[in-house]
C-alpha cells in the first residue's frame, strides 16, 4: 500500500514538474514572439532602424540587445543601446529593460547602463503590469552642455483591450551651447480600451508645470500647461473631448514680447460614425493608402451628421480677453463628392457668441475702420462700458445672420 502512495506521489510530482517546465517554455516563447512583433512594428517606422546586435538564450531565459536608430537618414542621427533580460516562470515573464550608457557620455557614469529601468511582469494571457523607475543624474554634454536630470516614476497595468498608465517626471535642466532649458513636473495619466487593433477610446490627461526656455535672442516661459483628452463609445457613434488651458505663456522673440494669461479652450465633438473614424485611423497608418480612399471614408462620416459644441472658450492675450461658445449640428445628408461640402450649409444649424476687448481687436490684422463699418451696419455691437466688441451668429438650415442681420454667402 505505501509502494503504490509512493509511486503516484512520485508520478504526480514529475506531471507537475513537466508541467511547470512546460508552461515555462510556452512562456518563453511567448515572450520572445511579442518581442519580436514589437521590433517588427517599430521597424517599419519612416526614420527608424532597428538592429538586433546581441542574442543570449538560457533553459529559462534571455537576454537580447537592440541598436535603434533615429533620423537614420539624417546626417547627424540619434543611436540609442536596449537590453532586455527575461527570465521565465511557469506562472508568468518577468522583463528589465535598459538603456546602455552612450559612448561619448561613457567615463561620467561609473555603471554602463543608464540610471532607469523598466521593470514588467507579463503572462501568456496577455496581461501585464510595469514600473518605471528613474534616479536623478547629471552629465555635461558637448551640445546640450550641463544637463540634471531629475527622478520619474510611472506605472503601466493591463492587457491588449485595456490598460491604465500613469508617469510622473520632475522634470530637467539644461545650459548648454543651444541655451537654457528646463522643464518642470510633467504628468501623464490614461485609461483606455481597445476598439480596434491599436486604437482605444477612454480618458487621457497630461501636464506640465512649468517650461523655460531662452537663448542670446528669445525667451519662452510656459505655467500650468494641461491637456485632457475623452474618448466615449456610444453605440455605432463616438463622442470626443477635448479640454487645453494654461496659466500664463510669455515669449520674446528680439525686442518684442507677448503674454496670454489664464486661458481655457473645451471642444466636444459628438455623433461621430465609429465605421468611418476607425477606417480613416487604419489610413493614416497605410502608406499605400489612396486618396481616393480616404476622401470615402470622409465622405461616409460626413453623412452620418455630427454635432460640434464648444461650451467654454476663453483667450487673453497682452491682457486682453475673448470668449465665446459655439454649438453646431449637421445633420444626415446625401453628401457624395468632397467638392459638394458648399450644399452641406443647408443641413447645419446652430449658434455662436463671441465677445472680443478693444484692445485684441486693435491687435488682429484688420484695419479698425473695417471693424467699425461692420458696427455701423449691424453686424457687431460695442459695449462702451466693458469695452467689448459683441457678435452672436445663427444658422437655421444654411441661412446665416449675424446680430440678426442676414448674411450673405
Amino acid at each position: 500500500m505505501l509502494k503504490k502512495v509512493l509511486v503516484s506521489l512520485t508520478i504526480l510530482s514529475v506531471s507537475a514538474l513537466l508541467l511547470a517546465l512546460g508552461a515555462t517554455f510556452i512562456h518563453g516563447q511567448f515572450y520572445l514572439n511579442q518581442q519580436q512583433w514589437q521590433v517588427d512594428r517599430l521597424a517599419i517606422q519612416e526614420h527608424v532602424e532597428v538592429a538586433l546586435t546581441e542574442r543570449e538564450y538560457g533553459l529559462f531565459s534571455s537576454k537580447l540587445t537592440y541598436r535603434i536608430t533615429l533620423d537614420a537618414d539624417q546626417d547627424s542621427p540619434v543611436t540609442f543601446v536596449l537590453i532586455n533580460q527575461a527570465s521565465y516562470f511557469p506562472h508568468q515573464i518577468r522583463i528589465l529593460s535598459q538603456l546602455a550608457v552612450p559612448s561619448i557620455w561613457a567615463e561620467q557614469f561609473e555603471s554602463p547602463v543608464m540610471p532607469m529601468q523598466l521593470l514588467s511582469h507579463m503572462d501568456v494571457m496577455g496581461n501585464f503590469h510595469g514600473e518605471f523607475t528613474m534616479d536623478s543624474w547629471l552629465v555635461e554634454d558637448g551640445v546640450a552642455g550641463l544637463v540634471q536630470v531629475q527622478p520619474a516614476l510611472g506605472t503601466v497595468a493591463g492587457n491588449l483591450e485595456a490598460f491604465d498608465l500613469n508617469f510622473n517626471w520632475d522634470g530637467f535642466a539644461a545650459n548648454g551651447m543651444l541655451g537654457e532649458m528646463k522643464l518642470q513636473g510633467l504628468r501623464i495619466a490614461a485609461e483606455l480600451r481597445a476598439i480596434a487593433p491599436e486604437l482605444y477610446v477612454g480618458d487621457s490627461e497630461w501636464s506640465i508645470g512649468g517650461l523655460d526656455s531662452s537663448d542670446s535672442n528669445n525667451q519662452f516661459s510656459l505655467r500650468d500647461f494641461k491637456v485632457s483628452n475623452v474618448m466615449t463609445e456610444n453605440g455605432s457613434n463616438l463622442s470626443h473631448g477635448i479640454s487645453l488651458g494654461w496659466e500664463s505663456i510669455t515669449t520674446q522673440l528680439g525686442a518684442a514680447q507677448y503674454h496670454s494669461a489664464q486661458s481655457l479652450m473645451k471642444l466636444n465633438i459628438s455623433g461621430i460614425d465609429k465605421t468611418s473614424w476607425l477606417a480613416l485611423q487604419t489610413l493614416a497608418q497605410d502608406e499605400q493608402a489612396t486618396e481616393s480612399e480616404v476622401e470615402a471614408q470622409l465622405l461616409a462620416m460626413l453623412q452620418n451628421g455630427m454635432a460640434v459644441d464648444v461650451p467654454e472658450l476663453k483667450l487673453n492675450l497682452q491682457d486682453a480677453n475673448a470668449s465665446g461658445e459655439l454649438q453646431f449640428s449637421l445633420a444626415r445628408n446625401d453628401l457624395n463628392e468632397l467638392a459638394q461640402v458648399q450644399s452641406l450649409l443647408a443641413k447645419v444649424n446652430g449658434k455662436a457668441n463671441l465677445a472680443v476687448d478693444y484692445r485684441l481687436v486693435q491687435m488682429l490684422p484688420m484695419p479698425i475702420e473695417q471693424v467699425n463699418q461692420m458696427v455701423a451696419v449691424g453686424y457687431l455691437t460695442f459695449d462702451e462700458n466693458s469695452e467689448q466688441y459683441r457678435a452672436d451668429l445663427s444658422v437655421t438650415e444654411g441661412q446665416l445672420t449675424l446680430n440678426g442681420q442676414p448674411l450673405p454667402m
